[in-house]
């Protein structure tokens, strides 16, 4: 939901900056964490860094946007039942504990995603994004250009951490 629609950028402007940019973005959940990244060429690490910030620190959340995703979530809930592995470790993990979030659905339950409202995202985003962990992975020639300008974005009391890379394209996520 952070990658659909912001403050300072519509879903529409958002596809055009990305087209303009010539790379891709995207998320992807798990047990432990969220990861949300853009890839481009190390030219666009400004505007990259500009859209990343605004996905992670201005999201706006809208019902119709909700309603989209919530069909494609119960889409993955549904085909996730047919994957016997993956039952099998759920089953599995539930047997060995109780209350833990490894025995649980990546994706949820149905009866959740379905209760799910705009506000409590917002409620959710407001609790857990008020630090941010963002890890840059980029060209050496552009590594403190970059570090400059995350840290120029996001404010002092935001937590931001760097990792180096030996890579052509620049990634944040």
């Amino acid at each position: 939901m952070l990658l659909k629609h912001t403050k300072k950028f519509t879903e529409k402007k958002i596809l055009e900056e990305m087209t303009l940019l010539g790379g891709s973005y995207n998320a992807t959940t798990d047990r432990d964490v969220t990861f949300y990244y853009i890839m481009t060429t190390i030219n666009n690490y400004k505007k990259s860094i500009d859209l990343m910030h605004s996905f992670i620190v201005e999201p706006i959340f809208e019902q119709y946007e909700l309603d989209m995703e919530r069909k494609i979530v119960l889409e993955e809930i549904i085909k996730n039942k047919d994957v016997d592995s993956d039952l099998y470790n759920l089953s599995y993990l539930t047997v060995l504990t109780d209350d833990n979030k490894y025995a649980q659905p990546v994706e949820g339950y149905e009866k959740t995603l379905n209760n799910i409202t705009v506000k409590d995202l917002h409620d959710y985003h407001s609790k857990r994004y008020k630090k941010y962990s963002v890890f840059i992975n980029c060209d050496s020639k552009i590594y403190q250009d970059v570090e400059k300008y995350v840290y120029s974005k996001f404010k002092k009391n935001e937590s931001v951490n760097f990792k180096k890379n030996l890579e052509t394209d620049f990634i944040i996520g």
